[in-house]
């Protein structure tokens, strides 16, 4: 077992005891990135339920559709995060590259 499998069963282990503890469902939601992403929706969609203001998750729900090839879905999502924190340079910058990336298409 790799430390990535480590990790994700130690975080598995946290959740069964609590489901809804935010940090451990962003760090498997982040691990996953790397892993699937779809996986990683699911974690990062469980946080918004509970923050549906939070940029940083609205942010990465935004780059794993992108990761999918579903630019649309991250243009939405992205544009959510600007909408909410507009004074955020990253967030505006990730937004004008996915409809950049869309008007190539």
């Amino acid at each position: 077992m790799n430390n990535t499998e480590k990790a994700i069963k130690t975080f598995k282990l946290i959740l069964s005891n609590d489901e809804s503890h935010i940090p451990t469902l962003f760090s498997l939601g982040n691990l996953y990135r790397y892993i699937d992403n779809n996986i990683a929706l699911s974690y990062f969609e469980a946080i918004l339920k509970k923050e549906p203001d939070n940029t940083e998750v609205l942010s990465l729900i935004a780059s794993c559709y992108d990761n999918l090839g579903k630019i649309n879905e991250a243009i939405s999502y992205q544009n959510k995060a600007v909408q909410i924190d507009p004074d955020n340079f990253n967030h505006k910058k990730f937004a004008q590259r996915l409809i950049e990336m869309k008007s190539q298409n």
